[in-house]
């Protein structure tokens, strides 16, 4: 897939469309522009990066990935996996 990294789909049937990052939006532009393509009625575009907080876009939610990370490692299925990995 050359413009997204994840596929998925809602729970209301709506095709989410996503591009992960560890950079800072003003560094990836042309990704960004990318994955605008993928907005419609029917689909929700989704950019994880290195940004402080979640905002939209030109229509694609912008996510902090690092709240992402956090929120994992919070949750119970989190902990399990960074037990199992780290140990």
């Amino acid at each position: 897939m050359i413009d997204i990294d994840i596929v998925g789909l809602s729970n209301k049937n709506k095709k989410i469309y996503t591009q992960v990052t560890y950079s800072k939006l003003k560094h990836c532009k042309t990704k960004f522009e990318n994955l605008k393509k993928y907005t419609s009625e029917k689909a929700q575009a989704i950019f994880f990066c290195n940004c402080p907080k979640p905002e939209i876009i030109d229509k694609i939610t912008i996510y902090p990935l690092q709240l992402v990370f956090d929120t994992f490692c919070k949750s119970e299925i989190g902990k399990k996996w960074l037990n199992a990995v780290f140990k």
